[in-house]
């Protein structure tokens, strides 16, 4: 099973390479972003039970995720382009994942994680606190977390600020005050951690 993944992970990475060199100006090392990738994906298939539905979205979050982490270290922004063209393909996997089993309550609550997230983190985002970027992100990922559980979906959040205290802090101290940082990548290692949950 990891051999199947780590050769997925590497056909998706001339394509994640490609994405992070259009969105951004910084040459990012290859080296990097397949670590990256390698490691997610290989986390995911060690943790996870195989269930299809599951495997199927944490590979396409492993993949966006990685593209939005170096994206979003680089130039401080998660693309629209990029975060909005993933809510239809994950929403018709749940869709179609309902139908077939027969069980429309993980859609329900999906659904209402998606909501949620969004409306909290747009809450922030209005704030000033985030970027809209990461409100939309957020209610990308309470979608995926949603299907699984209302206990992943709390455990990313968490995890996200517990994740995002090193770089704000490195933040801080080399930009001062009111620095800002990229939160998407703390967003997608919580996310990553918590769907095995």
């Amino acid at each position: 099973m990891i051999l199947v993944a780590s050769l997925l992970a590497l056909s998706a990475l001339p394509l994640v390479c490609w994405v992070i060199d259009a969105s951004t100006d910084a040459r990012v090392p290859r080296w990097r972003v397949a670590a990256s990738l390698g490691a997610a994906v290989t986390f995911l298939v060690v943790a996870l039970p195989p269930d299809p539905v599951l495997v199927t979205l944490s590979f396409g979050l492993a993949v966006l995720g990685v593209t939005l982490a170096f994206v979003d270290i680089a130039i401080r922004r998660l693309p629209d382009v990029l975060v909005l063209t993933a809510y239809p393909p994950t929403g018709a996997i749940l869709i179609t994942a309902a139908v077939a089993s027969g069980d429309p309550e993980p859609l329900l609550r999906a659904g209402f994680a998606a909501a949620v997230c969004l409306m909290a983190y747009g809450l922030a985002a209005s704030s000033g606190a985030l970027g809209f970027g990461d409100a939309k992100l957020a209610g990308l990922l309470g979608l995926v977390l949603g299907w699984v559980s209302w206990a992943a979906v709390l455990s990313a959040s968490l995890l996200a600020l517990l994740l995002a205290v090193v770089p704000a802090i490195m933040a801080r101290i080399r930009r001062g005050r009111g620095a800002e940082f990229a939160f998407g990548p703390p967003m997608l290692g919580g996310a990553l951690l918590a769907l095995p949950l």
